[in-house]
């Protein structure tokens, strides 16, 4: 189907028709992202008592707190510690068949409260002589926001939440798991790495490809409601967006150092450098 044929539609979680609500704009994104492990490792603090909790869990993202709201659920008694540095910002696509997931751990309203946006269709420009647009809904919803409304979700069900410099050492036993901060060790059932690519307590990891992303947020595009993902001569792209801001990625071997989108990347999204934050 062609996407000029196509109707591509805009509603709220909060309800078909109502308003969508305002926030303040998150700073801009980060410069270059490269997935690469933390440089270094410091102490952490943790001001609790250590029998308080049986499983610690690595990471502040959506995947640790789904892992912790699980966890409460059962009856374990979960920590979650994570670095100071922030969930990194920009918008993401979810496929609805995610829905079910956040059903089954009671945690729909956090999409709400992430101000998420469902949106019709998904651009496919893979071949841009015959661009698609895929049937389904998406939910468009800012990461970082997503995050931040999960992990308050699960500190109310019951988790503990400690902030790191960065993450402590983490030592493996035959039937238990220690955590080593300040010099002392806190013993736990199981430990659980929800850091993503970074894998801090997954050592030693090997990597494929290398591929980096160069990440934008630009301006909102009303045309532009759905996503869109197109093929570059140099690697692929895609643009998501909510109404009040979008993000924008380019992904290529990171050969080349780009500080704006390029042509090409403008003239598919239709924005231009002086709208684009990088």
């Amino acid at each position: 189907v062609s996407c000029s044929n196509s109707v591509i539609q805009r509603k709220s979680l909060r309800g078909e028709g109502s308003a969508f609500p305002t926030f303040p704009l998150h700073r801009p994104i980060p410069r270059r992202v490269r997935r690469n492990g933390p440089k270094g490792r410091s102490e952490c603090n943790m001001p609790f008592s250590c029998n308080s909790c049986d499983v610690v869990i690595a990471g502040a993202g959506i995947a640790a707190a789904a892992t912790t709201l699980r966890l409460c659920d059962l009856g374990f008694r979960p920590l979650m510690l994570a670095r100071t540095c922030k969930v990194l910002p920009g918008v993401e696509a979810i496929p609805e068949t995610a829905l079910s997931l956040f059903t089954e751990l009671g945690a729909e309203h956090i999409l709400q409260e992430a101000g998420a946006t469902l949106v019709q269709g998904f651009e496919n420009h893979w071949d841009p002589e015959q661009p698609r647009l895929r049937s389904g809904y998406w939910i468009h919803v800012e990461r970082d926001r997503l995050a931040r409304a999960a992990v308050r979700e699960a500190v109310k069900r019951g988790t503990t939440f400690r902030v790191c410099q960065n993450l402590p050492l983490l030592r493996q036993e035959s039937d238990s798991v220690y955590v080593t901060c300040e010099g002392a060790s806190f013993r736990f059932d199981a430990a659980i790495d929800a850091t993503g690519r970074s894998a801090v307590w997954s050592r030693p990891i090997r990597r494929r490809g290398s591929q980096v992303a160069d990440v934008y947020n630009v301006s909102p595009d009303p045309k532009a409601v759905s996503g869109k993902v197109v093929r570059l001569p140099e690697g692929w792209a895609y643009r998501i967006g909510v109404p009040n801001r979008a993000t924008m990625a380019i992904l290529s071997d990171g050969r080349r150092k780009r500080y704006f989108p390029d042509s090409l990347a403008e003239k598919v999204f239709c924005i231009s450098s002086s709208s684009s934050t990088f």
